[in-house]
């Protein structure tokens, strides 16, 4: 609460007068920097009516975009350092921000399945876990030996990769 104190150039009693306690500055945290970012990107994936390759490359230009701001890993690193003690910032980002956004992706798939364009037979769900995945382990690998932090031009040709291999997979 110190570091925050500083950080916001206020007093320390300042901080406890918005936030009682670091669980209530967490939450505000992964509110304000992940969840709602997150929510817009489901949004625009509920939204989009288009081809699936472009649904596909726009969700995954828009996370890279919400990982390019730095916060995702940090808060990501943060609730599994956390998780132990505090299970409810776990318990956040998989309820208000991993869960809603794989039901989103699933249904995009299904619907991509029932037009003809991903090949049916698969479970849409598992197949949202699947392309999101490596999202999720791009946010906490970007430490130099999977991603470069701050290499926007590699972590863009990573997504690249991962959507065209993705189609590849499940393309009708």
């Amino acid at each position: 609460m110190d570091e925050v104190a500083t950080a916001a150039g206020v007093t320390k009693p300042a901080v406890y007068r918005y936030f009682p306690g670091k669980d209530r500055l967490i939450a505000a945290l992964l509110e304000e920097d992940l969840a709602i970012p997150f929510r817009q990107i489901s949004a625009w994936t509920e939204a989009y009516t288009g081809p699936i390759e472009g649904l596909i490359e726009g969700f995954a230009d828009r996370v890279g975009d919400m990982q390019s701001r730095g916060l995702t890993r940090g808060y990501l690193i943060l609730a599994l350092d956390e998780s132990g003690r505090r299970p409810e910032i776990a318990a956040f980002i998989r309820d208000q921000i991993l869960a809603p956004g794989m039901m989103v992706l699933a249904r995009a798939f299904f619907l991509a399945m029932e037009r003809g364009e991903l090949s049916k037979g698969h479970d849409p769900a598992f197949m949202a876990r699947m392309f999101f995945a490596p999202f999720l382990q791009s946010s906490l690998g970007a430490v130099g030996y999977a991603l470069p932090v701050g290499d926007d031009v590699e972590q863009a040709r990573y997504r690249r990769f991962h959507t065209a291999a993705f189609l590849q997979a499940f393309r009708a």
